[in-house]
């Protein structure tokens, strides 16, 4: 029994950089008496209470990264620690930083921070703020130009999108974070696609609408939630009770009218109506936006 623990916590911590905690144990069939033993020879060290490594393993930086957030229950590696995580470039770690719930607890092997919850992934086997997330809480943390960079570095990457972006900045900026002003700014130099004239976004859009496996549509057509008004949308499929807009714009408008557009949205949802918004580039992208409109539609009618 005692082997088959050691081999167990051994593979365990192989895909935990060295590091383990003592309900892991637990769950592999280990006890608190056995935990006494191994620490007592020397075979396992202590790291914190309740969590451990492998005395072979090396402390390196990804150890004490996953025993940090093995040690604060429900966390994820936070702050310039997960931008390191993320290996945005020119970032100086410091001492770890690691984001949980409110009241979820303190270690001696980082800074804990206690908010509400933020969105989260895995890098490396190891719980980390989202990317969009890393970025705008360190905006106010680095020099503009090392966030610049950061962000390019994740676009190129592929580890977030501007969406992703965009609702980050969102989330900081009602939570009156300090790092939104500086956050903004940065997004505002980016521009990675040219403002496109609206007559000539909404022509590419209609000549890939105008597809048979698609039902009919009109074109700028009154806003469900206000016929009578002004507003219009760019094309709204009365049939599946959808709505599909294109969106051209620098992205230094779309950081601007982020706001406008969810409540558009919001409007919409109220009636029962949905919204899809294509930029530039996916309505270029051939088949792109007739697969992505039919497979909705389907679903939508399916659920009817």
């Amino acid at each position: 029994m005692a082997h088959h623990l050691d081999r167990a916590i051994e593979a365990l911590a192989r895909k935990q950089h060295g590091a383990f905690s003592s309900s892991q144990v637990n769950e592999l069939g280990g006890s608190r008496q056995s935990v006494h033993r191994r620490v007592t020879s020397g075979q396992w060290v202590r790291l914190d209470q309740g969590v451990f490594a492998l005395a072979g393993h090396p402390p390196t930086l990804l150890r004490q990264m996953k025993a940090a957030q093995l040690a604060v229950p429900h966390s994820a590696i936070s702050g310039l620690s997960a931008a390191a995580l993320h290996q945005f470039p020119d970032i100086r770690v410091g001492r770890i930083e690691v984001t949980t719930t409110r009241n979820g607890g303190s270690t001696p092997l980082a800074r804990v921070r206690h908010r509400h919850p933020v969105p989260t992934t895995a890098v490396d086997g190891i719980a980390v703020t989202t990317a969009a997330q890393t970025l705008a809480d360190i905006a106010d943390r680095v020099p503009s130009e090392v966030l610049g960079d950061a962000i390019e570095f994740a676009l190129r990457a592929s580890i977030t999108t501007f969406a992703d972006l965009a609702v980050a900045w969102q989330t900081a900026r009602d939570r009156r974070a300090p790092s939104a002003r500086p956050f903004r700014a940065a997004l505002r130099l980016l521009d990675p696609e040219s403002a496109v004239a609206a007559s000539v976004l909404e022509s590419r859009l209609y000549r890939v609408l105008d597809d048979p496996r698609l039902p009919a549509f009109v074109r700028q057509a009154p806003a469900p939630w206000a016929p009578e008004g002004a507003e219009r949308v760019d094309a709204a499929f009365p049939t599946v009770r959808w709505i599909v807009e294109g969106d051209g714009r620098a992205w230094h408008t779309r950081v601007d009218d982020f706001e406008r557009d969810r409540r558009r949205d919001h409007l919409a949802q109220v009636i029962g109506w949905s919204v899809t918004r294509f930029t530039l580039a996916q309505i270029d992208t051939p088949g792109y936006v007739v697969d992505t409109l039919a497979r909705a539609f389907d679903e939508r009618r399916r659920a009817a």
